[in-house]
């Protein structure tokens, strides 16, 4: 039943992700790829100060869990990634090691961001094009 829910949640997101997209043509489009270590992770996002969406990450293999999609940006982009809680743990463990932060643009690498987790507390990416890669809070 879960694993209907899953994809359900999916489809629904994947759906809210392209209408955003054709919503707005005048935007540069951009790979963003999020990826994690050792766990799996949920998030949200906020394009422009104005659009919202949530998502969430895949597993690839036994270890790594990834998320990717194409987003149009103008002038900015918050990256909220919250790792998920360790399964027998407290609310604050997690097996999630590390995550990165990857955008791109036309193929170019123009964000590469990696923050080490310890917690559950989410991590914050922020991309504005043509600023450093540096812009990240935990």
């Amino acid at each position: 039943m879960r694993q209907k829910y899953m994809k359900l949640k999916f489809i629904i997101t994947a759906l809210s992700f392209a209408m955003i997209i054709s919503c707005n043509s005048n935007d540069t489009k951009y790979k963003v790829r999020i990826t994690a270590y050792n766990g799996n992770f949920t998030g949200t996002y906020t394009i422009d100060g104005d659009k919202f969406g949530s998502f969430e990450g895949v597993g690839t293999t036994a270890q790594v869990y990834l998320f990717e999609h194409d987003f149009q940006i103008s002038d900015n982009m918050l990256i909220d990634v919250t790792p998920d809680q360790k399964t027998g743990g407290t609310n604050s463990e997690t097996d999630v090691t590390n995550v990165t932060c990857r955008i791109y643009l036309d193929k170019d690498l123009v964000f590469d961001n990696y923050a080490a987790v310890t917690t559950t507390a989410p991590i914050t990416f922020k991309y504005e094009p043509g600023a450093s890669s540096n812009d990240t809070t935990n």
